[in-house]
């Protein structure tokens, strides 16, 4: 049997953490934009470029601002806001990878798929699955110069293509088995609260009936402390 407030209460549990990871989110973008300033200035890097990325990190922390400020209807906005910020990382990453030009500017896609990770959620895994692979798919293809190394070879590129096939499938494995157990531990936590507020109401009903006493939700929790 499928309680009715079940996915009330689960909602609720999601918020509770959707609010602490947006926040985690937001302060690695933060940090990810002061290390960069601080690589641009640097390297002497041309300051229209710099301009560039850092509009691009304020863009994206303004709407999380403005989503996470919503206090209607919070939830979906939050939701929203993981979608943002998972085009706004991959953006940012390739980027990045333009201005450098370098093999090694390669992993900030991986970067990217790790800080979106942190949200733990489906769609954002797919699409960062998706995000990340025609990223790194059309940057080997289309630009090869930016991996060109000593001896570099068409070859060389496939394996290149074949790895991130690779490195996404087995993170899409491992993130569906965190998903699923973070499901579970929702499931399970919306249920024990759906069953104590039915035992409140139950021995509420039950006191009013036998005697016309008016009980306090705070005497069954006293009264189970007792028991154990």
């Amino acid at each position: 049997y499928q309680y009715q407030q079940l996915n009330t209460y689960k909602e609720q549990l999601e918020l509770q953490h959707l609010r602490v990871k947006t926040i985690i989110v937001n302060v690695i973008n933060i940090l990810f934009a002061l290390l960069v300033f601080y690589f641009f200035t640097v390297l002497k890097i041309t300051t229209n470029k710099l301009v560039i990325v850092e509009l691009l990190f304020g863009i994206q922390l303004l709407i999380n601002l403005y989503l996470y400020a919503q206090s209607e209807d919070q939830y979906n906005n939050l939701k929203l806001s993981l979608y943002v910020n998972t085009l706004f990382e991959y953006v940012i990453a390739v980027t990045l990878i333009f201005i450098f030009q370098t093999p090694s500017v390669f992993t900030l896609l991986f970067l990217a798929y790790a800080t979106t990770a942190i949200y733990q959620d489906s769609k954002v895994t797919l699409l960062s699955n998706i995000s990340i692979f025609f990223a790194g798919l059309l940057l080997t293809i289309n630009y090869p110069l930016v991996f060109k190394t000593t001896g570099t070879t068409t070859y060389q590129e496939m394996l290149i293509v074949i790895y991130l096939f690779l490195y996404i499938i087995l993170l899409s494995i491992s993130s569906y088995i965190i998903i699923k157990r973070k499901s579970f531990f929702y499931n399970n936590l919306a249920k024990i609260k759906e069953s104590e507020v039915r035992n409140i109401r139950l021995m509420a009903e039950i006191g009013r009936i036998a005697g016309n006493e008016h009980f306090q939700g705070t005497e069954y929790y006293s009264s189970l402390q007792r028991f154990f």
